[in-house]
Parts: structure tokens; sequence; C-alpha cells
């Protein structure tokens, strides 16, 4: 299918609900002001518009808690991204350890945007769980359940409707992320493990030993570079799981953390790298 944008763009005041004003409760509040794109589609009907509303202010469509919903309501602080990532459910937050881990993850942004759909037919809505940038430039849209059976419902298949057709218009791939797909309990408890470093300050000093060591010999082993990076091994393997969140080093996670874990540096990013709503800035054409 071909997906023929025509995109309209503007600015829209919301009330502290998140939708328009008088058009009903959400259990997670919004920006005061969001961006807006609407895009037709005529293959989806004559009169079809997707519109995708994007906060001004802030990585994350919903930004307060309202406390009127049944699922776990969080927030992460991601040392990587530089922003807080609403959690709603376990999957999130185990997904959000394994993004502040790997190094294949350069960014996310937590509930990043609301896609709407309107037909003649009626009007539906999702917020997206997260968007992922990878090392590779590919940009993902993420929807999140416990499970695969929960994506079987009416409501899940529209979510996922609407986030494929969201994720077209973004140039991006859409994904279904269970717990059970992000990995062993093994490497979710190195993730778990090393996330918990994030902000464990890192000297100039030791980022010159850590490239130094790395450069000469390549990989090295967690204890080793522990040790050059501080007198006390703890606070050494603290810094290198800090490193690793900052996308310094990269530790092997398939393993149990240790002292012998191998360890080895991360090849630089490109020097540019894309937005999430690069795509909308300019009318496209694509085929899916």
């Amino acid at each position: 299918m071909r997906l023929e944008k025509s995109i309209s763009s503007r600015t829209r005041r919301t009330g502290g609900n998140g939708r328009k004003r008088g058009s009903g409760p959400l259990h997670q509040q919004s920006d005061l002001r969001s961006h807006q794109f609407d895009i037709a589609l005529p293959q989806v009907g004559g009169d079809a518009v997707l519109t995708i509303v994007r906060p001004t202010v802030g990585p994350s469509i919903r930004t307060t808690m309202s406390g009127r919903s049944w699922t776990m309501n969080a927030a992460y602080a991601s040392a990587r991204s530089r922003c807080t990532i609403p959690i709603e459910a376990g999957t999130d937050l185990t997904a959000a350890w394994k993004d502040e881990s790997v190094t294949s993850t350069v960014k996310i942004w937590g509930q990043p945007c609301r896609v709407e759909l309107r037909t003649s037919s009626g009007r539906w809505s999702t917020v997206l769980d997260r968007a992922r940038l990878e090392d590779d430039l590919t940009l993902s849209l993420i929807e999140f359940k416990h499970d695969w059976a929960a994506f079987n419902t009416e409501k899940a298949r529209r979510q996922v409707w609407l986030g494929q057709l969201a994720a077209e218009a973004l140039g991006a791939k859409y994904v279904r992320e269970v717990r059970s797909s992000l990995g062993t309990n093994t490497f979710i408890a190195n993730c778990e493990f090393v996330q918990t470093y994030r902000f464990v300050p890192i000297t100039i000093r030791q980022r010159y030993i850590a490239q130094d060591l790395l450069d000469s010999l390549g990989t090295v082993s967690l204890g080793r570079l522990a040790d050059a990076l501080a007198s006390d091994p703890a606070n050494g393997m603290a810094v290198v799981c800090a490193m690793m969140v900052h996308r310094i080093v990269s530790i092997d996670l398939d393993r149990k953390i240790s002292r012998d874990s191998a360890v080895r540096a991360v090849p630089p990013l490109p020097d540019f790298i894309p937005g999430l709503f690069d795509a909308l800035e300019k009318p496209l054409s694509r085929a899916a």
C-alpha cells in the first residue's frame, strides 16, 4: 500500500486533560500546548485524516499522573536520553532498563505523541508507548504488553493499526514487545545492574584511561578496567557501568556480570542524528 501524505501542521491549546477543552478526561495529563500534523489518508477512506499530536514542551505528550489508572504509574529518569520516561507497566520498566544499558540504543522517547484517526465512521486515538533510535539510525515506534495474548483484544488491535499508520508517516518501524521478548532473566538482571549506576560521574581522566586501555588491547576484562579507573574495585565497577550507559564502553550482558566480563569500546555515532518527527517537516510519498 502506498501512503500519500498531504500534511498540514498547527499548534493547538489543550486543557489539563490533554484534549481540547471539554472533550473528556484522560487518566494522565498532557502539555498545555501541543503541535499536530494532519495527514490525509485516501487509501483508508476518502475523508480519512491521521493526526499526530506531539508536545511543544518536553519529550512526552503525557507529563503528570492523576492517580485514576489501575496500571502502574511511575517515571524513569534516563541518563542516556536526558529526560524522564513515563512508565505504566512492568514491561515498560524492564524495557527502560534495557534501553538504558544496551549500546545499540541511542535514545528513547516515552509516550512521545498521540495518534488520532478520523473517518466518516468514527474517531480513534492512542498514545504510543515509546519511540527508540538505534545506532544504525533506525527509528521504531513500540507498543508494550505483558504477553502476546494481550495484543488479541479489539482495543489492542486498534492500537496496533494506529501505530502502524503513525510509523509509516514517520518513516519508522512498528514494533510490539512483551516481557519474554526483551531477553533472558540473566540479560535483564545485567541490564538492571548496569543502569543502577547511570548517574555515577565519569571524569575526563577516567575517559582517557579507558580509551587508552581499549585502544591498545581491544577487549579487556571488567575487573582490569575497573582497577585502572579507581583504587576501590567497587567504585571502578560503578564507573564502567556508567560508561556503558553513556555509550563509551560495552559490557557483555549475555552472561552474569563479573570481573571476568568482556568490555569493548563503542564505535562513534554518525555526525547527523535524526529526530523523531523529521519526516513530518515536509510532505513525502513512501511505499509501504
